[in-house]
């Protein structure tokens, strides 16, 4: 039985992720492109990471370290959005609760 907040991200069979999935995401990528400060390399890997943050992955722990480092950059709103998709061992690494 699901409780509520542990619905499955991904799809079991084909790996894509769920539409409540795929909206976290698209609400994580966009701002990401207009963060002033950032180089388009940091974009480029804070883009792309953000599927090691909402599913634990070997690089989860180097996803975790490069949203450290961009955290004054990416503002409070950023900061809200990684909390309602972010794991609960990512929320505890990056001290979000």
């Amino acid at each position: 039985m699901l409780r509520l907040g542990t619905a499955p991200r991904y799809c079991g069979s084909c790996g894509q992720p769920y539409p409540w999935t795929q909206a976290g995401i698209d609400a994580w990528q966009e701002p990401i492109r207009e963060t002033e400060g950032l180089s388009d390399s940091d974009r480029d890997k804070l883009t792309k990471c953000i599927h090691d943050l909402v599913l634990d992955t070997p690089r989860t722990p180097v996803a975790v370290e490069r949203v450290k480092r961009a955290a004054g950059k990416l503002g409070q709103p950023m900061i809200k959005i990684l909390t309602s998709v972010a794991t609960e061992a990512v929320k505890k690494l990056l001290d979000l609760g």
